[in-house]
């Protein structure tokens, strides 16, 4: 199955030591995040001053030919969440395009995604190579996000973009 939809078994830029399983990373990062958090706990955000009147409280809607161009400008890169291989979104896209229109359309309408499109693939990568393996403080997580939330992404990124362009 994974060579018909073309997954990506490559392995070049991950080391994994012999000493390292998932639960050691997970207890690591887990431990980093906590310890950000501990150390900001209780600190106000910095005062803020908006420089207009308007806010962004709604993102327009996406046209299909806006989430066509970003399909295929997208790099065809795998994420094994993926629902359906990238390469063939891209084949499909035109019978499929209203349904991820629609679907992206409702992210931002209601302000949110779907809990499935909140997954990632996390893998350790080191920060530089020659870096000693043994130690987790030498990796950084990756994230493989699912294709369709990269695009909610864009397309988030994109109206603020014009917004703050707009409003200075």
């Amino acid at each position: 199955m994974s060579a018909l939809l073309q997954r990506d078994k490559r392995t070049a830029d991950v080391i994994t030591p012999t000493n390292h399983d998932a639960d050691a990373f997970l207890r690591y990062f887990d431990e980093k995040v906590n310890t950000v958090r501990a150390a900001t706990d209780g600190r106000s955000a910095p005062a803020f001053t908006p420089a207009t009147a308007e806010s962004l409280s709604v993102l327009s809607p996406c046209s299909t030919d806006e989430i066509w161009k970003l399909i295929m400008q997208s790099p065809t890169k795998p994420c094994e969440i993926d629902p359906i291989s990238t390469f063939l979104l891209k084949e499909l896209v035109d019978p499929l395009l209203p349904y991820v229109t629609a679907m992206i359309n409702a992210s931002l309408c209601e302000g949110y995604l779907p809990a499935e499109q909140k997954r990632a693939v996390v893998t350790p990568l080191l920060k530089k190579s020659g870096l000693d393996a043994d130690e987790h403080m030498n990796y950084r997580p990756v994230s493989n996000l699912t294709f369709v939330s990269k695009l909610v992404e864009r397309v988030v990124a994109s109206r603020l973009v014009s917004y703050l362009n707009t409003h200075g």
